[in-house]
């Protein structure tokens, strides 16, 4: 079935905007099982205790995983009037590992892991280009949670960082937002982008 083109109100933001606005883009799913020929590395999602992310990742890195915590900065106002900024994990009780089918037994040697995202037939890896795609953007400052659903216009981003990547264009009163989405975990983030820097796919 042939997606819907979009509103006139959509196609006018993406064709005559040059100044910044939102915008929201989600990543294909492309999920499949992890390797397990036990050489390959994948991407894995670990879920994990509530608020023991930060330290998730300390005992990773002394077993000598790979692991990879996206975040996002906040302005904290003390009682003393001083600002602070302040880096909290964008998907809450989520770390991504790059292991091989072996290397899975160290990650559970981490306290507050409770489990490694998958099926019934096993772990279900992550593309590498999303994990790649959301280093780029969070090394950038650029992202934050979006809780949100995620239903709008299927665009492609034209130029920068993450070119070439697809997603939803969403219309939020008058701006455009372009959400990151990690289906595996149900998970979204935001960032900022010019109107002009998106195409729409799918007409």
């Amino acid at each position: 079935m042939a997606k819907p083109c979009p509103d006139a109100w959509v196609s006018m933001m993406i064709q005559e905007a040059r100044t910044a606005s939102e915008y929201v883009g989600k990543f294909t799913p492309g999920l499949e099982f992890a390797s397990d020929d036990g050489l390959q590395r994948d991407w894995l999602a670990v879920f994990t205790a509530p608020l023991a992310e930060q330290s998730v990742v300390r005992h990773l890195s002394a077993y000598h995983v790979e692991s990879f915590l996206p975040t996002f900065e906040i302005t904290r106002v003390w009682k003393n009037r001083q600002k602070k900024r302040i880096a909290k994990p964008l998907f809450p009780s989520y770390v991504f590992v790059h292991v091989t089918r072996q290397e899975r037994r160290r990650v559970y040697l981490s306290p507050n892991v409770l489990r490694i995202v998958g099926g019934t037939h096993g772990p279900t890896s992550i593309p590498a280009v999303q994990i790649e795609t959301l280093r780029t953007v969070a090394s950038r400052h650029a992202l934050e949670p979006f809780p949100e659903i995620t239903l709008g216009t299927p665009v492609r981003v034209r130029s920068g960082p993450m070119q070439g990547i697809e997603g939803t264009l969403v219309r939020k009163k008058n701006s455009l937002k372009f959400v990151l989405s990690i289906g595996l975990i149900n998970q979204h983030a935001a960032l900022e982008i010019g109107a002009d820097e998106v195409e729409v796919v799918g007409c």
